[in-house]
């Protein structure tokens, strides 16, 4: 039977690859999921607009399902949009952008085996080597900016896209050349599977205290970024 999969999507590098590398197997795209701020029109920690986001699934042709929620209620309403997406468009997996953080794999499977969702959990760029992964997206054409950073990266990261020096850069700032902890976001603009790119313009940079899952909290640079008529 073919995978019609959902893309568990940040709008951000690893979401992307991944729903690319499921769509190489043979699977099927049929739509993004994106989690938002609770009374906010933007994404949770990428800090990215719905409309950037539409954007994006506007140029893949595929419905996107929004929920809103703050980190208290982050998983009820994550379910409630993917029992939502799963209703309108038939499918049958979730594609999720983990590389090799277990506790994030142990989420998305235990949300997937419950009775009320029972879907198959993807993650094609799992265990994948950090460095390796990246570059192979950058060679496959994907272009991903960075949009949010933490204070150890700092301000001046901000808007530069993904290329080999700037995670030579990364790494000589001592930040995980991947951001999997969080040190960095990104804002795919162009892939393959994108119709055309999304012309993004650029605006003020911005600090701020983010809230994380954990109830810790960390400084994080954002830029703010709009689609261009």
């Amino acid at each position: 039977m073919i995978q019609k999969f959902i893309t568990s999507w940040s709008g951000g590098k690893d979401s992307c690859y991944a729903m690319i590398l499921a769509c190489n197997t043979g699977a099927e795209p049929v739509g993004l999921l994106s989690m938002m701020e609770e009374n906010d029109d933007y994404s949770r920690s990428h800090r990215l607009s719905s409309s950037l986001l539409s954007a994006q699934a506007e140029r893949l042709n595929l419905p996107l399902f929004f929920g809103h929620a703050a980190w208290k209620g982050y998983e009820e309403e994550y379910i409630k949009q993917l029992i939502k997406a799963r209703n309108q468009t038939g499918a049958n997996a979730v594609v999720f952008g983990d590389i090799d953080l277990q506790g994030h794999r142990d989420w998305a499977e235990r949300i997937c085996s419950l009775p009320e969702v029972t879907m198959q959990p993807l993650f094609p760029l799992w265990e994948s080597e950090r460095r390796i992964i990246v570059e192979r997206m950058i060679k496959a054409g994907q272009k991903a900016m960075i949009v949010s950073c933490n204070s150890g990266l700092g301000k001046s990261f901000l808007g530069r896209t993904l290329d080999k020096q700037t995670l030579t850069d990364i790494e000589n700032a001592g930040a995980d050349v991947c951001g999997e902890h969080g040190e960095y976001h990104t804002f795919v603009f162009d892939c393959e599977r994108f119709s055309s790119p999304v012309a993004i313009h650029l605006g003020e940079c911005h600090k701020v205290l983010l809230e994380t899952p954990s109830s810790t909290s960390d400084h994080y640079w954002y830029i703010d970024v709009a689609p261009t008529a």
